[in-house]
């Protein structure tokens, strides 16, 4: 073998097509309800092996949870925070863990690292929330909401750590990552005064002890969506400001708030938490960064929603490593409200979005799974998964809905360009009328009537542009 001695830097150049390894293109490889009652947002984690992981909310008032793991009782007319796992064929329901306190409890985001290890991060009104000897807070917040971090072990009955976020004041958790030496990062806001400023938190291993908790806004409002690490430690993170004086850096994208009331960040920290850059997202109009993912070159990969002449349109963003120049940035969708909620990257720096849309004439492809938007009873929201290239051409997209309300929450790329996606859905299956896609061997195929299901789907939503890397040396 020949091998190029460093410094040298790799460029992915196209090379032609691939297909994902599916029996057809777009095939649906399983698509499941979960069968959970009054669920609400969510994202989802691939396991080592292929398996799915989902946390969410649910109303606890059914009986495939795990035994002894809830900390009331399962008539306790409050929400609780879920984690479920899936099969990696989707046919069977491996585990299903319910945990709260006495009040709301919602679970955010999650992380499954190489050895199984589960992470949630979220928001819980509990006082009693469970939390474990020695976390770096056991205590909740004065407010009404407080944010926690929990590590489940592997064999998934029982915490490694679980604790509150450590500070006095109201806080909630909304994305999470963890870095390959197991430290935990959480990003939410906290309450500063009269307003909510964003925030990031770092934990150590264990969850004993904050490595640094770092305020990120001005004097207005500030909240953080989602965050994204790599293996040096250094944070991404997303989220909306109403600030004319977020602390932006030199030489950034967007060096001045635009026009609308709330404008997108996104901030890079190293890993002490200085800034590496801070900037908010280019354009003029109202916007807010809902996801963010990176890739191996630190490139910045955002969704969310900006407003278009008064009308809410999806948003597909890439930054260069340093936030001095867009990449790309395209907003998509179609002639109603439509908004991007989770993105993700696969190793060829092409970005995947699941959201929710309201337009007929959503932007789908001829190898859709959906190529039209179902009719509707009363709700006109559908979820939907695009895929965009690395110059941000889109190069796949579809509806994922059925006749009433569904919203994509959650997305990855596993293996053979395998896409995962979750959400929640008011829709029955197409079976039984609905026009929901559900696969009749995934572990449930039926539709619990009258509540907001979560669902999982595994997909193969090929072709997609094959790269080689073009290596130079200087």
């Amino acid at each position: 073998n020949n091998v190029i001695a460093a410094p040298f830097t790799a460029e992915w150049v196209e090379q032609g097509n691939y297909e994902a390894q599916a029996t057809s293109l777009s095939d649906v490889l399983y698509s499941t309800y979960l069968g959970i009652l009054s669920y609400d947002g969510g994202r989802l984690a691939i396991g080592p092996t292929g398996k799915a992981y989902v946390g969410g909310m649910t109303h606890p008032y059914f009986g495939d949870e795990q035994s002894g793991f809830c900390n009331v009782a399962n008539d306790l007319p409050c929400n609780q925070g879920f984690v479920a796992r899936l099969s990696a064929n989707g046919q069977n329901l491996e585990q299903l863990l319910i945990f709260g306190g006495s009040n709301d409890d919602y679970v955010e985001d999650i992380v499954v690292n190489q050895a199984g290890e589960i992470f949630v991060t979220g928001t819980t009104a509990s006082t009693n929330f469970p939390t474990t000897a020695g976390a770096v807070s056991t205590t909740h917040g004065s407010g009404t909401f407080d944010g926690f971090v929990s590590k489940i072990n592997a064999t998934g009955g029982t915490f490694a750590y679980s604790t509150y976020l450590p500070g006095t004041t109201e806080e909630a958790s909304y994305g999470l990552a963890v870095d390959p030496a197991g430290m935990a990062y959480a990003a939410g806001w906290f309450t500063n005064g009269a307003h909510r400023d964003a925030v990031v938190i770092k934990l150590n291993s264990t969850g004993t002890a904050t490595v640094y908790g770092s305020a990120l806004g001005g004097s207005g409002r500030d909240e953080a969506n989602d965050i994204a690490v790599n293996p040096n430690g250094e944070v991404f993170v997303t989220g909306y400001t109403e600030s004319t004086n977020f602390p932006v850096t030199s030489g950034v994208v967007g060096s001045s708030k635009g026009t609308g009331g709330n404008d997108g960040f996104v901030v890079r920290l190293q890993a002490n938490a200085d800034y590496s850059y801070a900037t908010y997202l280019p354009g003029n109009t109202a916007e807010i960064g809902r996801g963010i993912a990176i890739d191996s070159n630190n490139n910045a990969y955002i969704t969310g929603v900006y407003d278009s002449s008064g009308q809410d349109n999806a948003l597909a963003l890439k930054l260069n490593p340093t936030g001095t120049t867009t990449v790309y940035g395209t907003g998509f969708g179609g002639s109603a409200a439509d908004e991007g909620y989770e993105i993700a990257v696969d190793e060829f720096g092409q970005a995947y979005i699941t959201g929710f849309t309201n337009s007929t004439n959503f932007q789908v492809t001829a190898d859709a799974i959906q190529n039209s938007k179902p009719a509707h009873s009363a709700e006109t929201q559908d979820s939907f998964v695009t895929k965009f290239d690395l110059n941000g051409q889109l190069i796949y997209g579809s509806y994922f809905g059925g006749n009433e309300l569904d919203y994509g929450t959650g997305i990855g790329v596993g293996d053979n360009a395998a896409v995962y996606m979750t959400g929640f859905t008011n829709s029955a299956s197409i079976a039984e009328g609905g026009g929901f896609p559900v696969t009749n061997n995934s572990y449930r195929s039926i539709y619990v009537p009258g509540c907001q299901d979560p669902f999982v789907a595994r997909l193969a939503i090929g072709p997609g542009q094959l790269y080689i890397p073009l290596i130079t040396t200087p």
